[in-house]
């Protein structure tokens, strides 16, 4: 399976089974975000202290648009984009970036325009 996706109106939920599986936006829904969509920010839920977090756009390879290291897990990481309306991004989390104490924990939402 390797990742877990629910979208609720303009919040997306994404969460990891440990399978080393990657997530891209456009790839888990391709009829309504082909080719990404407006994000308005992207919040981070560790698992443990020294979780470490990157989200690229699009690609391995893409720009990282959100990364960090918590520092336990309280330390809830959220950043903003764009505004109102959002920043046209395509999201993507290389699963081998990230370091996750206990990656079932962890859990990215997005929030979309």
């Amino acid at each position: 399976m390797g990742v877990t996706y629910l979208r609720t109106g303009n919040f997306i939920n994404v969460t990891f089974d440990g399978s080393g599986a990657d997530w891209t936006l456009s790839e888990s829904e391709p009829e309504r975000f082909p080719d990404g969509a407006n994000v308005k920010s992207i919040k981070f839920k560790p698992s443990l202290a020294a979780d470490y977090f990157c989200v690229r756009n699009e690609s391995d390879a893409g720009a990282v648009i959100f990364d960090g290291t918590c520092i336990d897990t309280t330390d809830t990481r959220k950043d903003w984009f764009g505004g109102r309306e959002g920043t046209f991004m395509n999201p993507h989390i290389d699963y081998s970036a990230q370091t996750f104490g206990t990656n079932t924990s962890v859990m990215f939402i997005i929030e979309i325009g």
